[in-house]
């Protein structure tokens, strides 16, 4: 799994002179809105855009005037929801060691509402309002070369027909084989997942602590009948 994200660029009525715009982020979506209960994800501001980042996307015919003043007035925004795991999606290699990715997304229903919601945002905010909306709000889902934060290969459970892992991030059939990196995420997160696998690492080293402390007598055991804990991440 990875996240499902979109690039957003605004078209400000004034200049936007700033150098450093991304200062801001918005998870008030990721609890829902008044007209949907589904969890839609996050908003952030993202580096300004440029007359030359614009130029490498645009159509080979647009006048340069146009990309210029886009440039100069562009509000850039990273717009992120939640992937669902699906058990198609994988990486394989063949016999003759070609890599092949199969990835489906399928959870699409909440990105587009949250990008409807940004864009409903834009004409408050100060951007141009123009009869066409693909002039005054340009928007590019971001492809799977691009994405980012894969996670939930080895994802964690209760049921190990459904799960690799217990809560603990211990292996269902394996009693010392523990995994704290991203792989045990039941779903990707529309954030950033560093501090969670930081937390969660934290979490599982406190029960390996607990457990050891548990099974102090097992120490004193002969070193033949010692099973060493390993932590992968």
């Amino acid at each position: 799994m990875a996240h499902i994200n979109s690039g957003v660029i605004a078209v400000s009525q004034t200049p936007n002179t700033t150098k450093f715009q991304k200062t801001l982020g918005i998870n008030d979506y990721y609890w829902g809105a008044e007209d949907s209960e589904l969890p839609l994800g996050h908003i952030q501001m993202l580096a300004k855009s440029d007359k030359d980042i614009l130029r490498a996307g645009a159509p080979w015919f647009a006048p340069g005037l146009a990309l210029d003043y886009i440039a100069r007035h562009a509000i850039d925004f990273w717009m992120t929801t939640e992937d669902l795991p699906r058990p198609t999606n994988r990486v394989t290699v063949d016999r003759q060691g070609r890599i092949h990715v199969a990835k489906t997304y399928h959870n699409l229903e909440p990105h587009k509402r949250l990008l409807a919601k940004l864009k409903a945002l834009m004409g408050p905010l100060g951007c141009h309002d123009a009869a066409i909306p693909s002039w005054s709000i340009l928007d590019q889902r971001i492809p799977l070369a691009g994405n980012a934060h894969q996670c939930g290969t080895v994802r964690f459970g209760t049921d190990p027909s459904s799960s690799a892992l217990d809560l603990n991030c211990r292996a269902h059939d394996l009693d010392n084989l523990y995994l704290v990196d991203t792989s045990f995420f039941p779903s990707s997160g529309a954030v950033n997942p560093a501090l969670t696998a930081m937390a969660n690492a934290l979490r599982v080293g406190d029960h390996l602590l607990d457990r050891l402390d548990t099974h102090a007598a097992a120490a004193a055991a002969p070193a033949g009948n010692a099973k060493p804990v390993e932590v992968m991440s």
